[in-house]
C-alpha cells in the first residue's frame, strides 16, 4: 500500500498528502465564475461580466451560492447541467489550453539535461 509522507500543514487522505493549498483550491468557488461567464456570453446573456462581478466581488462565494445561481439560469442544450458539474477541484480554466498553444514542450538540450 502506498502512503504519502507526512507534510506540515497537511492531512493524509487515501494515500495522498492533502496540503493546505489543496484545501484552499477546493473551497475557492469563485474560480468557476470564469466558466459561468463564458457560458453566459455564448448564450447571449446581457452583461455577463457585470453579473458575475455582482455575484462574487466582496462576497463569500461557496458551492451553495454558485449552485443557486446556476439553477436560476435559463440555459439550453445541456449548458446548465454542464455548469452544475463544475467545481474548483476539476476546473482549470484555459490554463492547459494556453500552455499547449503558447508554451509547447521544448526539446531538451544537452545544456539543460541532468548531470
Amino acid at each position: 500500500m502506498h502512503k504519502g509522507l507526512p507534510n506540515e500543514g497537511g492531512t493524509q487522505i487515501f494515500g495522498h498528502q492533502q496540503t493546505d493549498a489543496d484545501v484552499d483550491a477546493e473551497e475557492s468557488w469563485e474560480v468557476v465564475s470564469e466558466a459561468i461567464q463564458t457560458m453566459l456570453r455564448r448564450h447571449g446573456y446581457p452583461r455577463p461580466y457585470e453579473t458575475l462581478k455582482e455575484l462574487t466581488r466582496g462576497r463569500d462565494v461557496d458551492q451553495k451560492r454558485i449552485q443557486r445561481f446556476i439553477e436560476s439560469l435559463d440555459l439550453k442544450n445541456g449548458a446548465r447541467e454542464a455548469l452544475k458539474k463544475l467545481a474548483p477541484r476539476n476546473y482549470t480554466g484555459l490554463a492547459a489550453k494556453l500552455v499547449e498553444l503558447y508554451a509547447p514542450a521544448a526539446e531538451t538540450s544537452s545544456k539543460h539535461r541532468s548531470r
